[in-house]
């Protein structure tokens, strides 16, 4: 028996990257999948890959920053599988490292309304569902939950904002019988950090900066995000676990 057989698992952020990896990780245990984005063409193909595959997945289209798209999209999923026990909210904006004198008003309302706020109404907006299941709640915190970064002050506030979150509503929902986690990567190749992947010297100090001296594959990431979702970690909860290559180590 697999590790998700009969579960249903809600992924933000599910068309690409980290949330991509982790549906079909979810999928490939077991777990009925809803995939949630903004963008529609991407979430939709991943549903398809994992169905090709064998898998159960849906797509339903979100907008996180909106929280009446929250409601829409957990609904649908509770509707799609009758049940709801895992959350991953994932759903996140980056400010490209700007300085803190570069980012403007409207860049840093993004960020804070999709990392932040987005997280905040996803665990609104399942809580109910989560406490018939007794089911959790993962977050994708980052390294930059954990300290500064060389520039973007605005994606490390509201990295720090989900390790907020993560502790206070992990406390808060231990009583109901809901855990909620968070992981924290370190560098992973995504589309996000493409750019970064690509450039000789950003990748020469990730090598240089992370014991383990490589990029992170989102498929890693996804593995953490499962066992802090899993059985196996029903005694973990309120915690922020990295998975930094022993980035924040040094």
């Amino acid at each position: 028996m697999a590790r998700f057989d009969g579960k249903a698992v809600l992924v933000t952020g599910g068309g690409s990257g980290i949330g991509a990896a982790t549906a079909r990780g979810f999928a490939a245990q077991g777990a009925a999948v809803m995939i949630g984005d903004i963008d529609t063409r991407s979430g939709e193909a991943v549903a398809a890959d994992i169905r090709a595959a064998g898998g159960k997945a849906a797509f339903a289209p979100v907008d996180t920053t909106q929280k009446a798209s929250v409601e829409a999209l957990v609904a649908a999923a509770v509707a799609a599988y009758g049940r709801l026990d895992v959350v991953f909210a994932n759903a996140g904006v980056f400010d490209s490292f700007l300085p803190f004198t570069d980012i403007d008003e409207a860049l840093f309302d993004r960020v804070m309304a999709v990392n932040v706020k987005g997280y905040f109404f996803t665990c609104q907006a399942a809580f109910e569902e989560l406490k018939k299941t007794g089911g959790n709640i993962v977050m994708t915190a980052s390294i930059a939950s954990l300290g500064a970064n060389g520039g973007g002050a605005a994606y490390t506030a509201s990295k720090h904002a989900t390790a907020g979150l993560i502790n206070q509503i992990g406390v808060e929902a231990a009583a109901h019988g809901v855990r909620v986690n968070g992981v924290a990567p370190g560098g992973v190749k995504t589309g996000m950090t493409a750019a970064y992947v690509e450039d000789p010297g950003v990748s020469a100090f990730i090598r240089q900066a992370t014991p383990l001296a490589r990029w992170a594959e989102p498929e890693e990431v996804a593995d953490a995000v499962l066992f802090l979702a899993c059985d196996e970690a029903r005694y973990i909860t309120g915690t922020v676990l990295r998975v930094d290559g022993g980035l924040r180590s040094k």
